[in-house]
């Protein structure tokens, strides 16, 4: 799997992915991009995987991957870079299959169409999704500090 680097903002590109995406919470980490499909990033509270072009069986194939590299790390699945094209693909999409619960993962998709055919594929059953990344991660933060739901089920 080739990975590129995008330089951080403070001008640091260090050569290894699990570096820049720390568990330290660095919430400038820069993204990384794997095979220029799939982009990481990391808040305080959460790891962001960005899927980009083709929404297919082969990307949850690349998100089983990413996922596996951080166990039990909350994750917000951003959809807003990807082209949703395959029944199988939002039918692979299950917090389950990652061996995780609905509360460690959601799903941020500011498209309406995207959010329709969610509905549709009864992901929104299985995952709290949210309009943008920025709202999953505040309702994350809410819930650390004792207020909201946070993730369990949330749709907008």
């Amino acid at each position: 799997m080739a990975t590129t680097h995008t330089p951080r903002r403070n001008g640091r590109n260090p050569n290894d992915t699990n570096a820049d995406l720390s568990a330290s919470g660095d919430a400038d980490a820069s993204p990384v991009v794997i095979d220029g499909r799939i982009e990481i990033s990391r808040t305080r509270t959460a790891l962001i995987i960005a899927p980009h072009g083709v929404f297919d069986a082969h990307s949850v194939d690349e998100l089983d991957a990413v996922l596996e590299r951080w166990p039990g790390v909350p994750v917000v699945i951003d959809l807003d870079n990807c082209t949703l094209v395959e029944r199988a693909a939002l039918d692979g999409l299950d917090p389950a299959r990652w061996d995780r619960s609905p509360e460690q993962t959601c799903i941020a998709s500011s498209r309406g169409t995207a959010r329709e055919l969610l509905a549709r594929a009864r992901v929104v059953e299985r995952f709290a999704v949210f309009n943008r990344v920025a709202d999953a991660v505040q309702a994350r933060i809410l819930a650390d500090s004792g207020y909201g739901a946070g993730w369990r089920l949330h749709r907008v």
